[in-house]
């Protein structure tokens, strides 16, 4: 079993961390900006919540797979947006 660190770099592979009710995915986009978005994944539901969605639909929509995404929240925004 890995440990979950959050170290996460643009282009590099998605940290997770699961938890007993709960699968936290933390991945980084954009070079430039080094952007953090999160997918937090019910295990009972299978519901997603994609959490500051960057400019990198590719990367996004792989962790989110086929799962059951019910929200989009942004927490803040950058200068280009």
């Amino acid at each position: 079993m890995t440990t979950y660190t959050g170290n996460v770099a643009p282009g590099g592979t998605p940290d997770t961390r699961e938890l007993s009710h709960l699968i936290i995915t933390k991945l980084a986009v954009d070079e430039k900006m080094s952007n953090n978005c999160y997918v937090l994944r019910c295990r009972a539901t299978d519901e997603q919540v994609l959490i500051d969605a960057a400019d990198d639909a590719p990367a996004l929509l792989s962790v989110l797979g086929t799962g059951r995404t019910t929200k989009v929240l942004t927490t803040h925004q950058h200068w280009d947006s």
